[in-house]
């Protein structure tokens, strides 16, 4: 029962914060839509303000190319699906293979709607900051305080009420994301490191359940406080600044489920260090400007770590695996 309540508390309170996010940024979408007076900001050829993106390009300064866009789309898909541990767990928690199917299918589905509702708020935004400049903010303009637009509007041009209303609909979007992730770190350190290493009787639930809101807090904390620290010092935009972030941590946990499941010579040496490079070729990646002084995109991060980590991984399984071993004693066969 405290399973299921568990489990019925996080989904009832990710729906909310899923209804609060699609709800605000539809309420974007209809304000600007009254404010221009039509639909007439659903652009219908390319704005004069967006960079023009090659298709493709060996070129790995390249910051963006459309055939990057779509690799690193399907790649981030893959990675969090395969290796979040948000998402094992939202799989571990149906009955079936089938039920985690239609889950799956359910959130990408919900999940593609967020993102063409995104993608919608974007285009309004930008139609109504162009169609009047004076809208701006003193010194603002539309290429330079890109990230900016968008809390500008709801703090500046949505009536009272309604600006509420979205800003806890972003709120809602984030605690989405934080609350998921922490109680993951949350399960995980309580699992495989206290009850593991500890020595003595197993903690009692009531110490248990202390423990455990304790060690939430702290993540939390340090979570958001090293957010809001170190962001500010990361190059790009706000997208880029989250992919070179987040991003290097994906692969080297996708790459764990990927050698544990797929590859039957697999050693626990291999999957250590394939981890472990794919996380310092990310790093070389995401900061290489910072750390040679040659700007590679964020769009190479995954490529990149994905192919180190998987020929790191077994490269050196079968170096350390019972392949190797029959080959150094051939008298084991």
């Amino acid at each position: 029962m405290a399973a299921g309540g568990g489990l019925r508390a996080v989904v009832i309170t990710d729906l909310f914060q899923f209804l609060l996010l699609f709800g605000g940024a539809t309420l974007v979408v209809i304000t600007v839509t009254l404010r221009l007076g039509s639909l007439e900001w659903i652009p219908t050829r390319w704005n004069a303000a967006w960079d023009t993106q090659p298709l493709f390009s060996l070129d790995p300064t390249v910051r963006i190319t459309v055939l990057g866009s779509v690799v690193y789309g399907v790649l981030w898909w893959v990675l969090t699906v395969g290796g979040d541990q948000t998402a094992i767990q939202r799989f571990m928690a149906t009955a079936d293979a089938s039920s985690a199917r239609r889950a799956f299918l359910t959130n990408s589905i919900a999940g593609t709607a967020v993102q063409i509702l995104l993608a919608l708020v974007g285009f309004a935004l930008l139609a109504y900051f162009q169609t009047d400049p004076r809208r701006l903010g003193n010194g603002m303009t539309i290429a330079a305080d890109g990230d900016l637009l968008f809390p500008y509007f709801i703090s500046h041009h949505l009536p009272i009420g309604l600006s509420g209303l979205v800003v806890s609909g972003m709120f809602a979007a984030a605690m989405s994301s934080l609350d998921s992730g922490i109680n993951s770190i949350t399960a995980v350190v309580m699992t495989d490191f206290v009850d593991r290493f500890r020595k003595g009787p197993k903690l009692p639930d009531r110490v248990r359940v202390r423990a455990s809101r304790l060690l939430a807090f702290g993540i939390g904390l340090a979570v958001v406080g090293s957010a809001s620290t170190f962001m500010e010092h990361v190059p790009g935009n706000f997208l880029e600044m989250t992919q070179r972030t987040i991003g290097l941590f994906v692969t080297p946990l996708f790459l764990l489920f990927f050698l544990a499941l797929f590859i039957p010579f697999a050693t626990q040496a291999g999957a250590i260090l394939a981890a472990a490079s794919a996380f310092i070729c990310g790093v070389l990646v995401a900061y290489s400007e910072p750390l040679a002084g040659y700007p590679i995109s964020f769009q190479w991060i995954f490529p990149t770590s994905l192919t180190v980590g998987i020929t790191t991984g077994c490269l050196v399984s079968l170096a350390t695996g019972p392949w190797h071993k029959r080959q150094a004693d051939p008298s084991e066969d």
